[in-house]
């Protein structure tokens, strides 16, 4: 499928407005990031949503990445989700820094093809990862034990890791962080709702209500203006284009979920 880039204008921040923009990350250089160590405003419970449409599912990229120590193994609180091939993989380190998820999906990705990833964690539940509204069986498990994330400091990077390796390749749409982990109908509703008013996380919808519980929510290009624009409810909001790396409103295009 092919896609148009939009290169000027603000597409607006309108509540509820259809939102047919994308980010289109080149697979080499490309990433949006704040490297500020700061409150995210998410602690033992949450929930990660993103919309992506792959370029290539034959690399090693890096969907999203939220850490205090970037490029550091011993890690307090990170967040780390990557593809390999079609793969989604799942890293977490708890309170201590020590990693107590690591966990892969098969066959998730498609070449070109938009897919909704949820993740939903709580302390004393498994860690879950959602495609398209419904739950993906773990394929390879390298480590899945119990353990506590806390709310700390973190910076955050869209697209690398925050040591700059292994860039993605494709479209984002959008990605949010919420302070409460979703139910299984709450993904289905927000997976069921598509594309233009009912896409906007802002809002409640059907089994989706906690909308007062999403801290950060980037819709990648909405803002030609500014693309790293934060739409969520923290107190402190994070501008994730503060220290982009050669992503740039020319990299903007017209091509979203339906």
């Amino acid at each position: 499928m092919s896609v148009t880039h939009f290169h000027s204008g603000v597409a607006g921040s309108r509540s509820g407005i259809f939102d047919p923009f994308s980010l289109d990350f080149d697979n080499s250089t490309e990433a949006l990031q704040n490297n500020t160590i700061q409150t995210i405003s998410i602690g033992a419970d949450w929930t990660w949503v993103c919309w992506f449409r792959p370029s290539s599912v034959t690399d090693n990229g890096t969907i999203f990445e939220c850490s205090n120590q970037p490029g550091d193994d011993d890690d307090i609180n990170r967040i780390f989700f990557n593809y390999v091939d079609d793969e989604v993989h799942a890293r977490l380190y708890n309170s201590s820094g020590t990693i107590f998820k690591h966990l892969e999906f098969d066959t998730v990705l498609s070449l070109d093809t938009w897919v909704q990833l949820v993740v939903t964690f709580t302390s004393d539940n498994p860690m879950v990862l959602y495609a398209d509204g419904s739950s993906v069986a773990v394929t390879t498990t390298i480590t899945d034990s119990a353990g506590t994330m806390t709310s700390t400091d973190r910076a955050i990077s869209i697209g690398k890791r925050l040591d700059d390796g292994f860039p993605l390749g494709g479209l984002v749409h959008s990605t949010a962080l919420i302070s409460s982990a979703l139910s299984s109908s709450a993904v289905t509703s927000i997976y069921n709702g598509g594309n233009g008013r009912d896409l906007d996380l802002r809002y409640n919808k059907d089994d989706y209500a906690v909308a007062d519980d999403l801290e950060h929510y980037w819709r990648h290009g909405l803002d030609s203006s500014d693309i790293g624009r934060d739409y969520g409810v923290a107190g402190t909001l994070i501008d994730v284009g503060d220290n982009a790396d050669n992503i740039t409103a020319a990299d903007i295009v017209t091509e979203s979920p339906s």
